[in-house]
């Protein structure tokens, strides 16, 4: 496999969230391609790198170090298909229990960010639900194969309330 620089690597990264060309410096600190990969898996960047491949001015790389992104890719994508359907059982669960819930982080920020929910992985769901439908949350969760596993923590009102208020407020 061939090198590419660090710089690169920041610069694909930055390519794919559409930066101009111009602005990156491509300086020769070379890293095997290897590292490329494991750094962009690490950071969850993947897919972004991708993205800068093919941006106009993209450094050159090797095939090799394209189709192994590619791969890491293609099975991110697979995961987070699979996370969907989780999601949409989850949500599906919790309406049949009548609760509003909002999905937070993952793949709702992917989506605002990236435009697309399979852009960065996300190791799990993360809702808010009201105080007062927690134990019922719990319950549609668990009857569909998802019951509690850490110890239920309470927010404090005053960072609650300010979450709500800009949830009503983007709503």
């Amino acid at each position: 496999m061939g090198d590419i620089s660090l710089d690169a690597v920041l610069g694909l990264t930055a390519l794919g969230l559409g930066a101009d060309q111009a602005a990156i410096d491509l300086a020769p600190n070379q890293l095997a391609s290897e590292d490329v990969c494991a750094m962009a898996l690490r950071h969850g960047v993947v897919g972004l790198m991708l993205s800068g491949l093919e941006a106009p001015g993209a450094p050159v790389v090797s095939n090799d170090l394209r189709l192994t992104l590619e791969d890491h890719f293609r099975r991110q994508t697979l995961a987070c298909l699979r996370q969907q359907a989780v999601l949409k059982k989850a949500i599906t669960s919790l309406e049949g229990f009548d609760i509003r819930a909002t999905l937070l982080k993952g793949p709702s920020l992917s989506v605002v960010a990236y435009g697309n929910s399979c852009q960065r992985p996300a190791g799990d769901l993360d809702f808010l639900v009201s105080e007062n439908d927690v134990d019922r949350a719990e319950r549609a969760l668990a009857e569909i194969g998802f019951p509690r596993v850490m110890p239920l923590t309470t927010m404090r009102q005053g960072p609650l309330r300010l979450y709500q208020n800009y949830i009503n407020t983007i709503n």
